[in-house]
């Protein structure tokens, strides 16, 4: 076939979801669309990997779903880590076949020397990584600001950064849309109170419809656009009773569905891809497992008297520290070890 009479391809990578609970979720309530996903041909692999942590976390797993490497091959550990992979994900290895690519949000991904590659937008913990156009930047700083700094924002960096978002909307075109789904939003807050989960199913439907705004300028070959609100749903709510899901989780998956349903309206004629690197299962029987999390890690290395001149924060309880010169290194390493 020539080029032209292929297909596009929409990949849709829905993070850490629970295969059963959606299905569960399917058969109690009306969903449409994910009814619709969860009856196309489906695929399942397993792998044995392990890594020296005890953990396989998202941001390992996503880099051998991309790479096809697995975490013994790649030594991918944390999130940001992306400088130390020395395999290239797909989108490149498309991109050396002069095949166009779209892609949004993957975790610990990079675009590298992707030519064929017509937008890029990393995930906000990457911090070595910039979108692609750079007007696409505009976009990228509030939610990277968040992301790393939200249990200790600034007043004044947040409106500075939330200006930046602004004139970046105001600039896509897609801000009659925004202020529509803007209105839906203030609708459900004083329906559900302010809850995460109101905020980050939202926050997913937003990023789709920008994905969507974009593939249609650029007509990729193949768009890949990473979902996270399942995931971080779940992980604060699971089932009520036995058998009985969450209102919080049919929330999630309502908005879910209207967002798969916008895709599948717009793209009529597009091969639709949905897949998941690492599921969650439920863990209320076992005894909690806690983490801290510092509001500022920068000040608390400060205050401990180390020296650091950047911390980069991760998502949860960890992150990367730099420092000047290889002794302030090894001796803040030392330190924090005999702690």
């Amino acid at each position: 076939m020539e080029k032209s009479d292929k297909k596009p391809i929409f990949i849709i990578e829905l993070n850490e979801f629970n295969y059963e609970l959606i299905k569960l979720a399917i058969k109690e309530n009306e969903l449409p669309n994910l009814k619709k996903v969860f009856n196309f041909k489906t695929s399942n692999y397993k792998t044995n990997d392990r890594y020296n942590s005890g953990f396989l976390e998202p941001w390992v797993q996503w880099v051998s779903v991309h790479t096809g490497k697995s975490s013994k091959v790649h030594q991918i550990k944390h999130l940001g880590d992306v400088p130390d992979c020395t395999f290239v994900p797909f989108w490149q290895t498309l991109s050396e076949l002069n095949i166009t690519t779209g892609v949004w949000g993957v975790m610990n991904g990079a675009r590298g020397n992707s030519r064929q590659n017509k937008f890029f937008f990393p995930d906000p913990w990457t911090f070595t990584e910039q979108a692609y156009p750079d007007n696409l930047n505009q976009l990228l700083d509030l939610p990277r600001y968040l992301a790393k700094n939200y249990r200790n924002l600034k007043k004044g960096k947040l409106i500075a950064k939330g200006f930046g978002l602004l004139k970046g909307i105001l600039k896509s075109g897609w801000f009659k849309a925004i202020v529509k789904e803007a209105i839906n939003l203030r609708s459900h807050l004083k329906t559900y109170g302010k809850h995460h989960f109101v905020y980050i199913a939202w926050f997913d439907n937003i990023v789709t419809r920008m994905v969507c705004e974009l593939k249609k300028k650029h007509q990729p070959q193949v768009t890949v656009l990473f979902l996270n609100s399942l995931a971080h749903i779940q992980h604060h709510h699971w089932t009520k009773g036995e058998k009985t899901i969450t209102p919080q989780i049919l929330y999630g998956l309502q908005y879910m569905d209207k967002t798969l349903g916008h895709i599948m309206s717009m793209f009529p004629e597009d091969m639709i891809i949905v897949h998941n690197g690492l599921s969650q299962m439920n863990t209320n029987h076992e005894k909690p497992w806690v983490l801290y999390r510092q509001k500022d890690p920068f000040t608390c290395l400060k205050a401990l008297g180390l020296n650091p001149a950047q911390v980069e924060q991760h998502m949860t309880h960890d992150g990367h520290a730099f420092f000047k010169t290889q002794e302030e290194r090894d001796a803040a390493f030392d330190a924090l070890k005999a702690i």
